[in-house]
C-alpha cells in the first residue's frame, strides 16, 4: 500500500485499468513475470507511478525492482525457467535491439 508520503505521480484511472489488464497479476507472480519476459523489456517505467489499487501498486514496484538489478533477473530465472528457456533468454539478453 502506498504511503501518503510517497511522491509518485498518480497515474490515471485509464492507465490503471489498462496496466491491471495487461499485467497478470492474478496469475504470475512479478518474480516470475521478470523471468520469463525481461530479455523482452528494453525500459521499464511504470514503477515511477503510484496506483489506486494496491495490489497493482506493489505488483509493478516488485517488478520494477527486479528488472533494474540482474542478479534479482538472474535468481527469478533460475527459479521458474527451464534449462533450455533460460539458454534462450540469454541469448535474448545478447541480442541488440
Amino acid at each position: 500500500m502506498t504511503s501518503s508520503n510517497d511522491k509518485r505521480p498518480l497515474a490515471s484511472p485509464e492507465m490503471e485499468n489498462d496496466l491491471g489488464q495487461r499485467f497478470p497479476l492474478q496469475t504470475m507472480s512479478p518474480e516470475e513475470y521478470a523471468a520469463r519476459n525481461a530479455a523482452r523489456i528494453m525500459e521499464f517505467s511504470l514503477g515511477r507511478f503510484r496506483y489506486r489499487d494496491p495490489n497493482l501498486d506493489s505488483w509493478l514496484q516488485r517488478l520494477q525492482e527486479i528488472l533494474t538489478d540482474g542478479k534479482l533477473v538472474t535468481a527469478c530465472r533460475e527459479q521458474y525457467l527451464t534449462a533450455d528457456e533460460m539458454k534462450r533468454a540469454i541469448e535474448l539478453d545478447r541480442e541488440e535491439f
